[in-house]
């Protein structure tokens, strides 16, 4: 681990594309200062994460589940009006996201998921219909044809 910080406890994902950056910047807890941190995440880290994270999903989770996931994701490429407010008032300085731990607890029936970065380290522990709408939340607001990535590469 790459801190000694205890994890802070992920509520919310709030990714969105940054043009100037040419990065999606996944908010933690935006409305939660004291507890926010926001990561960058790169093409090249997205396009290795997505494809792992999504077998590994499969391996564990509970397939049916999965389609209601869609329902979950509202499939935007950004944050509301509203939303967008908060995270430009709150807006904390983005770390690089440099490492995804990914278990599935099955006595409890969650995955938890840690992010890690320079200084940072959240843990959640998320259903699988829940992950599955991280996971389709994230790749959402990637800039598919500009990043030369297939729009339809979650869909199964």
């Amino acid at each position: 681990m790459h801190s000694n910080r205890l994890a802070i406890i992920a509520k919310t994902f709030t990714p969105y594309y940054s043009e100037r950056e040419d990065r999606i910047r996944l908010v933690i807890n935006y409305a939660d200062y004291p507890n926010r941190v926001d990561f960058w995440i790169t093409r090249a880290f997205l396009l290795k994460l997505l494809p792992s994270w999504e077998d590994y999903l499969y391996r564990h989770g509970n397939a049916k589940n999965f389609a209601s996931a869609k329902s979950l994701d509202n499939s935007r490429s950004g944050p509301s009006a509203t939303d967008g407010g908060t995270l430009v008032v709150m807006e904390k300085e983005a770390v690089l996201l440099d490492g995804v731990d990914m278990t599935f607890n099955s006595g409890k029936g969650v995955f938890e998921i840690r992010l890690r970065g320079r200084g940072a380290v959240t843990l959640a522990e998320l259903d699988d219909r829940l992950m599955m709408a991280v996971i389709r939340s994230i790749f959402a607001a990637a800039p598919h044809l500009h990043w030369g990535i297939s729009p339809a590469l979650l869909e199964s």
